[in-house]
């Protein structure tokens, strides 16, 4: 379990740099996913995600087609990212998730910009369920 202090993972404005094709973490994807509750992304990458000290994790990334000031909205949006990819993971669960919203779609993201990143971290409790990190209520 990742520390209790790092509720809502959050990553401000930073620079990148990708090639022509869109590779910052390897190609980045274009799929639209439709979310059950009438919300799409454009899921970005799925990635591993590693904490020192804790089992491995994942990462999704993707575009919300919005903007990400409005965290109430990203929190339902990472909501049904969650229930959408819940098939890719239920399987072999890993020990937690990162739901990484990011602010330009892969077709920007060619040669230097500036992302900014919004994200919640999802993880798996010893009974099986799944919550945002240090809430209660279950998610699945």
């Amino acid at each position: 379990m990742i520390g209790k202090h790092s509720r809502l993972l959050v990553l401000l404005a930073t620079a990148a740099c990708a090639t022509p094709q869109g590779e910052v973490f390897g190609r980045l994807g274009t799929d639209t996913l439709r979310l059950f509750n009438g919300d799409s992304v454009e899921l970005q990458a799925r990635l591993p995600t590693v904490v020192e000290g804790s089992p491995p994790g994942r990462m999704y990334m993707y575009y919300p087609f919005r903007d990400l000031s409005d965290t109430v909205r990203l929190r339902r949006i990472a909501v049904g990212v969650f229930m959408k990819i819940w098939s890719e993971v239920e399987g072999q669960p890993p020990a937690f998730l990162v739901m990484r919203a990011v602010n330009l779609p892969t077709a920007q993201r060619k040669g230097r910009y500036n992302i900014v990143n919004y994200g919640f971290v999802i993880d798996r409790r010893p009974d099986g369920h799944w919550h945002f990190l240090g809430e209660s209520e279950a998610l699945r």
